[in-house]
């Protein structure tokens, strides 16, 4: 016979082991998984395990025992059959997070596109609980990449989008130079700004 590791409705992407429990297989018996009519290519042991699993698939496994034919009768033997309710996933993407961003950035809304449902996370995020969020780039931890992931449930299947946004450190910025006063008729003053390369 054969069993599954989890119910037959399931969402898809789900990873699914299927055990053959073989009676009279012998030492060494063989296996060889189906899926529907056609044969699993590389299925060939006890257990199966997958997470392609469609709606309507139905799984068995044909059993070569391994005794003298005159031992046993049925040889092979094609098990129990398996038929899968598979669901599918949500939908999910959220808007709002551009590629990179500066660490002195003002707050920014993301909106999940299942709102107002849905929930984010990740570094320097502020969950609004409507489906949408706020990230603050100064919040999340410093300079680098962060991840934002954004989930929801229709009750049955969950899904979510994770996103990524590179926080760039503002560099520090000065100059030299300039007197706190000057006569109208001054000559002029030299201006030096750090780091080099930018303009006045």
């Amino acid at each position: 016979s054969v069993s599954a590791s989890t119910d037959n409705v399931i969402c898809a992407g789900t990873s699914v082991t299927f055990t053959a429990s073989p009676v009279n297989g012998g030492t060494t018996p063989t296996y060889q998984w189906y899926k529907g009519a056609n044969p699993i290519g590389g299925a060939n042991g006890n257990t199966y395990t997958t997470t392609g699993l469609l709606n309507g698939d139905v799984i068995t496994v044909l059993l070569t025992s391994s005794l003298a034919s005159a031992c046993v009768s049925g040889n092979p033997a094609l098990s129990n059959s398996i038929t899968f309710t598979v669901n599918p996933l949500p939908s999910v993407s959220f808007s709002g997070l551009p590629a990179n961003i500066c660490n002195n950035t003002p707050v920014i809304t993301l909106t999940g596109n299942q709102a107002p449902s849905g929930t984010f996370s990740g570094p320097g995020i502020n969950n609004l609980g409507n489906g949408t969020a706020t990230f603050t780039a100064a919040f999340s931890g410093g300079a680098g990449v962060k991840n934002i992931t954004y989930t929801y449930s229709n009750g049955t299947c969950s899904n979510s989008n994770t996103q990524q946004v590179t926080v760039v450190q503002m560099p520090g910025v000065s100059f030299t130079g300039l007197p706190s006063t000057m006569c109208l008729n001054a000559a002029a003053v030299t201006l030096a700004g750090s780091p080099l390369g930018g303009s006045f």
